[in-house]
């Protein structure tokens, strides 16, 4: 962490969230071409490749994208970013995030999740005693359950400090 803590100064327009090797960038504007042209996304976006390699970090191009957080109701626009993963959607931290901020994406991929571990602990059941099936249970469903919970709580209390 001391050594990336100086990345958050490489941008006066972007912000950052870090944690541990998991690194978010966010830009805000009143519309998209605010964003694009005033902001000058592409400049920051460079600034802070220029950071990286000053500091002998690599990017993971592959595992990079950004997405375009805004109403669904609101049409979509050209934009030219120089990050050619454009995604509906992005992983954070656990959490499934689309661009219109709803919950279905992460609720179907934590279905898929828990659908898989429960037909596990339902195949165990027959082998184990309660006690190894309930260290299961809290090993590969409930991180599941409960994580999220914090995930909102959390994106709850940020969204009413900004």
């Amino acid at each position: 962490m001391i050594y990336i803590n100086d990345l958050l100064n490489c941008s006066e327009f972007l912000s950052f969230k870090i944690f541990a090797d998991d690194t978010n960038l966010f830009a805000t504007a009143k519309d998209i071409n605010s964003l694009e042209l005033r902001m000058q996304m592409n400049l920051e976006l460079k600034k802070g490749k220029e950071w990286c390699d000053i500091n002998k970090l690599s990017i993971n191009f592959k595992k990079s994208n950004y997405m375009i957080v805004k109403s669904p109701r609101k049409k979509n626009v050209s934009v030219t970013i120089n990050i050619t993963n454009r995604d509906g959607s992005c992983h954070s931290l656990g959490v499934m995030i689309d661009s219109a901020l709803t919950w279905k994406n992460h609720i179907s991929y934590v279905c898929s999740k828990l659908s898989r571990n429960t037909g596990v602990i339902s195949k165990l059941k027959h082998y184990l005693p309660l006690k190894q099936l309930t260290q299961i249970y809290y090993n590969l469903i409930y991180p599941y359950i409960s994580y999220v919970i914090i995930a909102w709580v959390l994106g709850i209390c940020y969204s009413e400090q900004n």
